[in-house]
């Protein structure tokens, strides 16, 4: 696990394809962040956040089903 110092992010479990990062942020600004980058973020947890995401997601989803 690499922590940067005087940060709260830590990189850790990285492949070639991936990389997992544990960060404390503001809930609004992560979940504002993860719909910026859903097609190549995932939020692990907590899960009330993740479950936010999904319902932003389907909520967007919604106004392109036409």
């Amino acid at each position: 696990m690499v922590t940067l110092p005087g940060q709260s992010v830590a990189f850790f479990d990285e492949t070639e394809e991936e990389v997992s990062v544990r960060v404390r942020v503001n809930f609004a600004a992560m979940r504002r962040w993860a719909l910026q980058y859903a097609l190549h973020a995932k939020i692990l947890s907590p899960e009330s956040l993740a479950e936010q995401v999904r319902e932003d997601i389907r909520a967007a989803m919604e106004k392109y089903a036409e």
